[in-house]
């Protein structure tokens, strides 16, 4: 059976009373052992002892995974995650365009208003109105658009769009 590798760890799945070894370390944070051997040896995960094997205290294991991850972050209605910025950003003059992917969702695409990379974000049907207030919607992708959703404010957005008013 094919391991699979990830790069975020649960440590709620660290029982913090209980002694790891390597090979149950790469069980529960499914890595390789060399990657274990890396975390005891490079990045500063605590052993109970210099001898072989390797063993590690739960809570130290715990602690080193919290440590180890990257804050998410807090993103305003307004705005997106540039992966090339890597921070939270606006949408290039507000404009946005959007792509209606089921009855209760669609996603919105915008340009990073810094570097200019694609960016997009998911978002319920029933914020539309909200977000035809915080965005000039420039191009609506409206062939899964539901009939009984209201779309007054999608409507009135694109023929402001096709006189150039936007």
């Amino acid at each position: 059976m094919p391991r699979k590798f990830r790069k975020r760890f649960n440590p709620r799945l660290v029982k913090t009373l209980r002694t790891y070894s390597v090979e149950d370390v790469c069980q529960l944070c499914g890595v390789h052992p060399n990657t274990a051997l890396s975390w005891i040896n490079k990045e500063g995960l605590k052993r109970i002892d210099d001898i072989y094997p390797y063993l590690v205290h739960g809570q130290d294991l715990a602690e080193f995974l919290i440590a180890r991850q990257r804050p998410k972050i807090k993103l305003a209605p307004d705005e997106f995650k540039c992966f090339k910025c890597r921070v939270a950003r606006k949408a290039w003059e507000g404009v946005a365009d959007i792509k209606i992917r089921s009855q209760s969702i669609g996603n919105l695409k915008v340009i990073c208003e810094v570097c200019g990379t694609n960016m997009n974000k998911n978002f319920s049907l029933k914020t539309m109105q909200q977000i035809s207030k915080i965005f000039k919607i420039q191009q609506v992708d409206d062939s899964l658009l539901i009939q009984s959703m209201d779309t007054s404010s999608i409507c009135e957005t694109k023929q402001e769009g096709q006189h150039g008013k936007i």
